[in-house]
């Protein structure tokens, strides 16, 4: 079932208001659901619409020339649900929802309902998440071959939601550049934070919404792609409230792209390949022996990963080289082969700000945190080496700000530590995992033994 509960004509409307405008229209439109809540009715009057008393218009006097939504407006009487309650309380909380998380949602759509080849059946609770978050239009229930057709193109955020049976070839969703998806699974019997976190990457999304069957109802919680929980609650408004945080942090990252270039001046590492392949062999095991085995993985192919690299010298730009472990890699079975030699690009030719493009060479893409690793390389020369994983160190310093795999501005609260440090030690990165980092091989080693692997999760939704 396949709804827009607002038009392209009534977003762009909305969207143009000025912020006077805005604050009257929501105020209007709070103020006619808060009506319709407490007696039943859907009021249209003139004289209680804000819009209609901030231009003068009147029954007697109507002035929808002057109006600035005359589109949404006129919506329900055009469309033909002025008299169907249910269908226009809906119309005017998405239009309230959307306004509200303008800043924000941007444009939203909820996917969700039960889809088979008899044509599926909608879900009450996909209709509310739709209301609570201002949906631009949802599809509740439907055929595999319907699901398989939805265009998510223009959506800023979205809520991918459907229920289909596992005889069911998966349908992936294929989202804009930027855009934020939340997908969702179901925690049956068995199922662990490992199998939903995995969700995330192979929808190619950012966070995965669990639910457990409750005596009444069901619980949700909030989960980002490092196993960490922002809600975990029955109240739809509270996870809307969270989602909408997790939205603005994620948006507010700052990344860069790898860019791959023909050829890069080769240049020996500071440490050798097959001894950085090992102790990244060695980190693997034992994160997982001494953090509870197999919760490791739970931040999958991309994330759940050691992340070693060593420096290798400077270019031309004094630019370091650097030979990083490459994306998507299994570092348990890391070799010298699985390394990318790296370097950032002179900051004059970037578009980047005060960070280069990443520039690599080969077939293999480099990690996602190479980024920062770069960053912390060019600042301090002495460091040859580094090993990130998603696992805590006992009694390491922790940076004070929680950002996602490969966000620049981690890198800040890293690099204040490891002035105090010095030229060899551990960290905690917030939320995320450590870094252990050293100058030369021997040190690397030393830093390795006396480190204790933990499993702390700090739940960023609370601010903890």
């Amino acid at each position: 079932m396949r709804t827009k509960l607002l038009s392209k004509a009534v977003i762009e409307e909305l969207t143009s208001l000025t912020p006077k405008q805005h604050a009257i229209v929501l105020g209007g439109l709070q103020n006619k659901l808060g009506f319709q809540k407490r007696t039943g009715i859907l009021s249209y009057r003139y004289d209680v619409c804000p819009v209609c008393n901030d231009i003068g218009s009147t029954e007697e006097n109507p002035k929808c020339d002057e109006c600035y939504i005359p589109i949404s407006c006129k919506e329900p009487f055009n469309c033909g649900f002025r008299d169907n309650t249910k269908k226009g309380t809906r119309y005017f909380a998405a239009m309230r929802s959307f306004l509200e998380g303008l800043g924000s949602r941007g444009q939203v759509i909820v996917v969700g309902g039960t889809f088979d080849e008899n044509g599926g059946t909608p879900s009450g609770v996909i209709w509310k998440l739709a209301d609570l978050i201002g949906a631009a239009e949802v599809i509740n229930g439907g055929t595999i071959s319907e699901l398989r057709s939805v265009s998510l193109s223009g959506f800023n955020t979205i809520l991918w939601m459907p229920n289909i049976s596992n005889k069911e070839e998966k349908v992936y969703p294929r989202k804009d550049k930027g855009a934020v998806l939340i997908c969702s699974k179901v925690m049956r019997k068995g199922y662990t934070r490992f199998d939903s976190v995995s969700r995330i990457f192979h929808m190619h999304g950012n966070a995965v919404i669990e639910i457990r069957k409750q005596n009444k109802g069901f619980a949700f919680e909030l989960v980002d792609a490092l196993g960490n929980t922002w809600c975990d609650t029955q109240d739809l408004p509270a996870l809307i409230e969270e989602l909408d945080k997790f939205v603005l942090w994620t948006r507010g990252s700052k990344r860069i792209k790898s860019k791959h270039v023909d050829y890069m001046v080769k240049a020996d590492p500071s440490v050798s390949l097959i001894v950085l392949s090992q102790l990244a062999r060695e980190v693997a095991d034992r994160v997982e022996n001494e953090r509870g085995g197999r919760f490791f993985g739970n931040v999958s192919t991309r994330c759940m990963s050691m992340f070693p690299s060593c420096r290798c010298g400077d270019d031309m730009h004094n630019m370091p080289l650097v030979y990083v472990s490459s994306r998507n890699l299994d570092k348990k079975r890391i070799s010298p082969e699985d390394f990318v030699l790296v370097r950032s690009s002179p900051i004059a030719s970037s578009s980047h700000g005060p960070y280069g493009e990443v520039l690599y060479t080969g077939e293999k893409k480099p990690s996602v945190d190479t980024p920062i690793q770069l960053d912390l390389y060019k600042r301090f020369k002495s460091i040859s080496c580094m090993i990130h994983g998603h696992a805590f160190i006992e009694g390491a310093p922790d940076t004070a700000e929680y950002f996602p795999c490969g966000d620049l501005r981690e890198a800040d609260g890293v690099a204040m530590i490891m002035e105090e440090l010095g030229s060899n030690g551990a960290i905690n990165l917030k939320g995320h995992g450590f870094l252990l980092y050293a100058e030369n091989e021997v040190k690397l080693k030393e830093v390795l033994n006396e480190a204790q692997f933990i499993n702390v999760i700090p739940l960023p939704g609370s601010g903890k």
